[in-house]
């Protein structure tokens, strides 16, 4: 088997029980980099004054037992899964966990938002965040 069958998406949206700027939003991406690159698990992660929404890609079993990990984080509540699907490529393969916070992406209230647009905002920020990144990197 391959990393790239049965794999799947998901989209959810909770409440941040922090604010923006503390350091467990470091603390997150520190450890969801280095689980997810373990695990064949790639995604976006974004962040507004009050609500996380996320983008996981992965082999099904995976990211549905990650989900229930996430479930029981005491950093947010109020978990919605919003999407789950197969998927037959990855959006963001280049993201073992890539990163924005609205600050990135004015305007944005992540609580008020549909999944359609949720995954278009998340897919423009990690567009954002990539070419930031190479920016940095030359």
């Amino acid at each position: 088997m391959t990393l790239d069958q049965d794999l799947s998406y998901l989209l959810y949206r909770s409440r941040a029980l922090f604010s923006e700027d503390d350091l467990s939003n470091l603390e997150i991406l520190r450890s969801a980099i280095l689980f997810n690159a373990c695990n064949s698990i790639t995604g976006f992660l974004c962040r507004d004054a009050n609500f996380f929404v996320q983008i996981l890609e992965g082999p099904t079993h995976t990211i549905t037992a990650l989900l229930e990990k996430i479930r029981t984080d005491p950093r947010h509540e109020d978990l919605e899964l919003l999407e789950t699907a197969p998927i037959k490529a990855r959006d963001y393969p280049q993201w073992s966990m890539g990163y924005a916070q609205a600050t990135v992406m004015p305007e944005t209230t992540f609580d008020k938002m549909e999944p359609a647009a949720l995954r278009d905002l998340i897919k423009t920020a990690s567009i954002s965040q990539g070419r930031k990144v190479i920016y940095n990197l030359r």
